[in-house]
Protein backbone atom coordinates (compact mmCIF):
# COMPACT_ATOMS: atom_id res chain seq x y z
CA UNK A 1 0.00 0.00 0.00
CA UNK A 2 1.54 3.32 -1.07
CA UNK A 3 0.26 6.92 0.02
CA UNK A 4 0.17 9.09 -3.27
CA UNK A 5 -0.23 12.55 -1.54
CA UNK A 6 -1.80 14.91 0.89
CA UNK A 7 -3.22 17.59 -0.29
CA UNK A 8 -4.06 20.95 1.96
CA UNK A 9 -3.21 18.47 5.17
CA UNK A 10 -5.83 18.52 7.65
CA UNK A 11 -5.18 20.58 10.67
CA UNK A 12 -6.02 19.60 14.59
CA UNK A 13 -6.28 22.43 16.38
CA UNK A 14 -6.05 20.55 19.80
CA UNK A 15 -8.42 19.62 22.27
CA UNK A 16 -10.81 16.41 21.90
CA UNK A 17 -11.78 15.81 18.66
CA UNK A 18 -15.00 14.07 17.42
CA UNK A 19 -14.30 12.64 13.86
CA UNK A 20 -17.71 11.57 11.95
CA UNK A 21 -16.47 9.17 9.01
CA UNK A 22 -18.51 8.45 5.47
CA UNK A 23 -18.36 5.62 3.92
CA UNK A 24 -19.09 4.71 0.93
CA UNK A 25 -22.26 2.59 1.43
CA UNK A 26 -25.65 3.09 1.70
CA UNK A 27 -27.54 5.64 3.42
CA UNK A 28 -30.91 5.64 1.86
CA UNK A 29 -32.16 8.75 3.62
CA UNK A 30 -30.11 11.51 4.56
CA UNK A 31 -32.18 13.69 6.77
CA UNK A 32 -29.91 12.60 9.66
CA UNK A 33 -26.78 13.72 8.01
CA UNK A 34 -26.50 17.31 9.08
CA UNK A 35 -27.35 16.89 12.58
CA UNK A 36 -24.50 14.26 12.33
CA UNK A 37 -22.21 16.91 10.97
CA UNK A 38 -22.85 19.43 13.58
CA UNK A 39 -22.12 16.92 16.11
CA UNK A 40 -18.40 16.36 15.32
CA UNK A 41 -15.13 18.62 14.96
CA UNK A 42 -14.02 16.59 11.56
CA UNK A 43 -16.00 15.13 8.82
CA UNK A 44 -13.87 12.26 6.92
CA UNK A 45 -15.19 11.31 3.47
CA UNK A 46 -14.37 7.93 2.25
CA UNK A 47 -13.81 7.99 -1.78
CA UNK A 48 -17.85 8.37 -2.91
CA UNK A 49 -19.16 8.97 -0.15
CA UNK A 50 -18.84 12.52 -0.71
CA UNK A 51 -22.07 12.60 -3.11
CA UNK A 52 -24.17 12.32 0.44
CA UNK A 53 -22.48 15.37 1.64
CA UNK A 54 -22.79 17.21 -1.62
CA UNK A 55 -26.69 16.41 -1.65
CA UNK A 56 -26.96 18.06 1.72
CA UNK A 57 -24.94 20.88 0.81
CA UNK A 58 -22.12 20.19 3.46
CA UNK A 59 -18.60 19.95 2.80
CA UNK A 60 -16.27 17.57 3.95
CA UNK A 61 -13.26 18.20 5.91
CA UNK A 62 -11.55 15.86 3.94
CA UNK A 63 -11.89 13.07 1.44
CA UNK A 64 -9.77 9.60 1.72
CA UNK A 65 -9.27 6.64 -0.89
CA UNK A 66 -8.01 5.96 -4.11
CA UNK A 67 -10.85 7.57 -5.93
CA UNK A 68 -12.21 4.84 -8.05
CA UNK A 69 -15.62 5.20 -7.01
CA UNK A 70 -16.18 9.03 -6.93
CA UNK A 71 -18.42 10.97 -9.84
CA UNK A 72 -16.35 13.44 -11.69
CA UNK A 73 -18.94 15.76 -10.27
CA UNK A 74 -18.77 14.92 -6.77
CA UNK A 75 -14.68 15.34 -7.58
CA UNK A 76 -15.12 18.85 -9.42
CA UNK A 77 -17.39 19.42 -6.42
CA UNK A 78 -14.27 19.13 -3.38
CA UNK A 79 -11.68 20.30 -5.91
CA UNK A 80 -13.33 23.64 -6.58
CA UNK A 81 -13.65 23.71 -2.57
CA UNK A 82 -10.37 22.83 -2.09
CA UNK A 83 -11.25 20.18 0.33
CA UNK A 84 -7.82 18.33 1.56
CA UNK A 85 -7.53 15.04 -0.47
CA UNK A 86 -5.73 11.91 1.69
CA UNK A 87 -5.05 9.76 -2.33
CA UNK A 88 -4.19 6.30 -2.21
CA UNK A 89 -3.08 3.32 -4.98
CA UNK A 90 -5.84 1.01 -5.62
CA UNK A 91 -4.19 -1.99 -5.12
CA UNK A 92 -3.77 -1.41 -1.04
CA UNK A 93 -4.04 -3.34 1.92
CA UNK A 94 -7.26 -1.79 3.32
CA UNK A 95 -10.66 -0.42 2.84
CA UNK A 96 -10.68 2.96 1.96
CA UNK A 97 -13.16 3.33 5.55
CA UNK A 98 -10.43 1.51 7.38
CA UNK A 99 -7.89 4.44 5.87
CA UNK A 100 -10.07 6.63 7.21
CA UNK A 101 -10.56 5.45 10.80
CA UNK A 102 -6.70 5.03 10.62
CA UNK A 103 -6.50 8.75 9.62
CA UNK A 104 -9.11 10.22 12.06
CA UNK A 105 -6.93 8.02 14.93
CA UNK A 106 -4.09 9.41 14.12
CA UNK A 107 -5.17 13.12 13.58
CA UNK A 108 -5.55 12.12 17.47
CA UNK A 109 -9.83 11.49 17.18
CA UNK A 110 -11.14 10.73 20.69
CA UNK A 111 -14.88 9.29 19.45
CA UNK A 112 -14.75 8.29 15.91
CA UNK A 113 -18.59 7.67 14.50
CA UNK A 114 -19.59 5.93 10.98
CA UNK A 115 -22.34 5.85 9.05
CA UNK A 116 -23.32 4.47 5.67
CA UNK A 117 -21.29 1.38 7.22
CA UNK A 118 -23.94 -1.52 7.09
CA UNK A 119 -25.79 -2.04 4.12
CA UNK A 120 -25.02 -3.19 0.53
CA UNK A 121 -22.08 -5.56 0.24
CA UNK A 122 -22.37 -7.53 2.86
CA UNK A 123 -18.35 -8.54 3.45
CA UNK A 124 -17.90 -4.56 3.72
CA UNK A 125 -20.80 -4.00 6.33
CA UNK A 126 -19.14 -7.41 8.88
CA UNK A 127 -15.68 -5.21 8.10
CA UNK A 128 -17.01 -2.43 9.22
CA UNK A 129 -18.58 -3.39 12.56
CA UNK A 130 -15.31 -5.19 13.52
CA UNK A 131 -13.45 -1.93 12.82
CA UNK A 132 -15.16 -1.07 16.11
CA UNK A 133 -12.41 -3.33 17.47
CA UNK A 134 -9.73 -1.81 15.77
CA UNK A 135 -11.17 1.89 17.01
CA UNK A 136 -10.96 0.34 21.20
CA UNK A 137 -8.08 -1.21 20.39
CA UNK A 138 -6.81 2.72 20.11
CA UNK A 139 -8.42 3.56 23.53
CA UNK A 140 -10.84 5.33 21.29
CA UNK A 141 -14.63 5.30 21.42
CA UNK A 142 -16.58 3.99 18.18
CA UNK A 143 -20.03 3.78 17.30
CA UNK A 144 -21.87 3.41 13.98
CA UNK A 145 -25.34 5.31 13.40
CA UNK A 146 -27.33 4.71 10.53
CA UNK A 147 -30.99 6.37 10.29
CA UNK A 148 -32.47 2.79 11.67
CA UNK A 149 -29.40 1.62 13.91
CA UNK A 150 -26.98 2.45 16.55
CA UNK A 151 -24.02 -0.41 17.31
CA UNK A 152 -21.53 0.17 20.07
CA UNK A 153 -19.08 -2.20 21.29
CA UNK A 154 -18.74 -2.49 24.85
CA UNK A 155 -15.55 -3.58 26.83
CA UNK A 156 -16.71 -1.91 30.31
CA UNK A 157 -18.94 -0.48 32.04
CA UNK A 158 -21.09 1.93 29.86
CA UNK A 159 -24.32 4.15 30.87
CA UNK A 160 -26.83 4.11 27.76
CA UNK A 161 -29.69 6.14 27.11
CA UNK A 162 -31.87 4.71 24.42
CA UNK A 163 -36.23 4.67 24.27
CA UNK A 164 -38.23 2.85 25.84
CA UNK A 165 -39.34 0.18 24.15
CA UNK A 166 -36.84 -0.24 21.55
CA UNK A 167 -35.27 -3.72 20.67
CA UNK A 168 -31.81 -4.10 21.58
CA UNK A 169 -29.36 -7.23 20.81
CA UNK A 170 -26.06 -7.88 22.55
CA UNK A 171 -23.91 -9.88 20.01
CA UNK A 172 -20.22 -11.40 21.70
CA UNK A 173 -17.79 -10.73 18.82
CA UNK A 174 -14.80 -12.60 21.54
CA UNK A 175 -15.04 -16.34 21.77
CA UNK A 176 -16.67 -15.72 25.48
CA UNK A 177 -17.54 -12.23 27.18
CA UNK A 178 -17.58 -12.83 31.21
CA UNK A 179 -19.96 -12.03 33.61
CA UNK A 180 -22.05 -9.50 31.80
CA UNK A 181 -24.38 -7.08 33.32
CA UNK A 182 -27.75 -6.20 31.70
CA UNK A 183 -29.77 -2.84 33.48
CA UNK A 184 -33.08 -0.77 32.53
CA UNK A 185 -33.90 -3.70 29.77
CA UNK A 186 -36.90 -6.54 30.25
CA UNK A 187 -34.53 -9.34 30.05
CA UNK A 188 -31.83 -8.16 32.68
CA UNK A 189 -28.50 -9.88 33.04
CA UNK A 190 -26.22 -10.74 36.30
CA UNK A 191 -22.99 -11.44 35.76
CA UNK A 192 -23.61 -14.23 33.16
CA UNK A 193 -21.05 -15.47 30.58
CA UNK A 194 -22.14 -14.77 26.61
CA UNK A 195 -20.70 -17.16 23.95
CA UNK A 196 -19.91 -16.51 20.64
CA UNK A 197 -21.95 -18.06 18.07
CA UNK A 198 -25.17 -18.35 20.86
CA UNK A 199 -28.11 -16.22 20.49
CA UNK A 200 -28.64 -16.00 23.85
CA UNK A 201 -29.23 -12.10 23.80
CA UNK A 202 -31.00 -11.45 21.24
CA UNK A 203 -34.19 -9.03 20.71
CA UNK A 204 -33.88 -7.29 24.57
CA UNK A 205 -36.63 -4.49 24.88
CA UNK A 206 -35.31 -0.75 26.84
CA UNK A 207 -37.84 -0.83 30.13
CA UNK A 208 -35.83 2.22 31.97
CA UNK A 209 -34.88 5.40 30.32
CA UNK A 210 -31.61 4.83 31.94
CA UNK A 211 -29.41 1.40 30.73
CA UNK A 212 -26.52 0.20 31.91
CA UNK A 213 -24.11 -2.75 30.37
CA UNK A 214 -20.93 -3.96 31.38
CA UNK A 215 -18.81 -6.28 30.88
CA UNK A 216 -16.05 -8.74 33.10
CA UNK A 217 -13.94 -9.16 29.97
CA UNK A 218 -14.05 -9.68 26.08
CA UNK A 219 -15.80 -7.82 23.60
CA UNK A 220 -19.92 -7.16 23.16
CA UNK A 221 -21.71 -5.57 20.52
CA UNK A 222 -24.41 -3.54 21.27
CA UNK A 223 -27.25 -3.33 18.62
CA UNK A 224 -29.81 -0.60 18.86
CA UNK A 225 -32.77 -0.96 16.75
CA UNK A 226 -34.49 2.65 16.62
Amino acid sequence: MRLFYERRELKNGGGSLDALLITNGVIESTDYLSELVDKNKIVICADGAVRYLRSIKRLPSCVIGDLDSIDQDDLDWINNNEVPIVLFDTRKDYTDTELAVRYALEKGSTTITLTGAIGGRLDHSLGNLYLLVLISQHNCAGVIIEKEYEIRLITKRESLNWGIGETVSFVPVSETVEEVTVNGFEYPLEKENLYLGHTRSISNIVSDENQMVEVGGGMLLAIRNK
